[in-house]
């Protein structure tokens, strides 16, 4: 199965909301980081674990990938996520509204797995803070 194919199926494992079936395509030592976020999060349990605490907090999240570039064991998509928050996530409470985001992600695999992924987004898309005086420059 080549690179294009893996991110394929997890996007749609993601859009399924099978957190079981999310596991199998990380490495054990994969890395992932929300750019907006900050740190890193280490270890396919971490990560895995955070997407559900996601999935749970967003019961209609939904990926649409509207671009891909795969070359080798590397993975470029531009991607449309959204949902509406209807549950805490961590020790947010819900939101109740609705959020689309449009997102840039860089995938790398090693083995046919998920061994680094980069997600850049802007954050108030997913708060729905649109206004310019918000937006952080420099």
């Amino acid at each position: 199965m080549n690179s294009g194919e893996v991110v394929r199926r997890w996007i749609a494992a993601i859009n399924e909301h099978d957190v079981k079936k999310l596991a199998a395509f990380y490495q054990e030592d994969a890395a992932t980081q929300d750019i907006p976020l900050g740190e890193p999060r280490r270890g396919r349990e971490k990560i895995v674990s955070n997407l559900g605490a996601l999935l749970s907090a967003y019961p209609d999240f939904h990926i649409e990938i509207t671009n891909m570039v795969e070359g080798g064991d590397s993975v470029a998509i531009e991607l449309l996520t959204s949902g509406t928050n209807l549950k805490p996530l961590r020790d947010t409470p819900p939101t109740g509204k609705a959020m689309s985001i449009r997102e840039g992600m860089f995938i790398r695999l090693k083995e046919g797995k998920i061994s680094r992924m980069t997600s850049y987004w802007d954050r108030r898309e997913m708060t729905g803070d649109t206004s310019p005086s918000t937006a952080k420059r420099g």
